[in-house]
């Protein structure tokens, strides 16, 4: 029998984390041009700013990611407001799975 290693490499969890975000914004804004949509063949957004989220969309996916990665359970699900870079709030995830 072998053991399976986690999944949860930085790597892994980041881009989990691109399609997550990327997916909701996609769901929120359907009328989006191609060419402004986020997805796997644009690069990875180095921060929340650069997708021109407002205040109510931040809050959607700080929400999102929480419960998707159970960050409640840590009680880190807070700490994703206070940090604008997804790289991290990739961080943030890999902190909560230590726990």
């Amino acid at each position: 029998m072998s053991i399976l290693a986690p999944w949860w490499t930085p790597d892994a969890v980041r881009s989990l984390l691109d399609d997550l975000v990327a997916a909701e914004l996609t769901r929120l804004r359907p009328g989006l041009p191609p060419g402004q949509r986020p997805g796997p063949d644009r690069e990875p957004a180095p921060d929340l700013d650069d997708l021109g989220l407002d205040s109510l969309e931040r809050l959607d996916r700080a929400t999102t990611v929480a419960v998707q990665f159970y960050l409640g359970e840590t009680g880190l699900d807070r700490a994703l407001l206070a940090q604008p870079r997804l790289a991290d709030w990739s961080a943030i995830i890999l902190e909560s799975r230590r726990r």
